[in-house]
């Protein structure tokens, strides 16, 4: 299976270029297919990464250290 554009994101960019996409990607703008694959790679590379992410309104996503949740 070919990735999409945001899989291939989430699989290749670095750590830096990740955490700005996934501020800013919007929901939205994401097919309605790609959805739940997309959310369950953006939760394994957070997780890699110790940080909780949750969709945001207004522009930006929530993105969190999970050290800051204890």
């Amino acid at each position: 299976m070919k990735l999409s554009a945001n899989m291939e994101i989430v699989q290749n960019a670095t750590d830096e270029e990740f955490i700005v996409w996934l501020m800013y990607k919007r929901i939205d703008f994401i097919d309605r297919w790609e959805l739940p694959i997309l959310e369950k790679m953006i939760t394994e590379r957070c997780d890699k990464m110790n940080l909780i992410w949750h969709w945001g309104c207004c522009g930006t996503n929530v993105i969190r250290s999970k050290d800051d949740e204890r």
